[in-house]
């Protein structure tokens, strides 16, 4: 598995938040859904709310 950085903003209540993340997958596409993933299950966030910036490989 390869090791991607995504950085972006999510949207918490009221407020905008910047981002940056570290995620273990196979592909970008996989690493965009599993960052929705934990930011889903820990924030309780939609999707709609999270905008991805970059997704660089580490």
């Amino acid at each position: 598995m390869a090791k991607f950085v995504l950085t972006g903003q999510v949207k918490l209540g009221a407020k905008t938040r910047k981002f940056e993340k570290e995620i273990d997958a196979l592909n970008e596409n996989l690493a965009k859904e599993r960052l929705y993933s934990v930011f889903g299950s820990v924030y309780r966030v939609k999707r709609a709310r999270i905008k991805i910036d970059s997704v660089q490989k580490a």
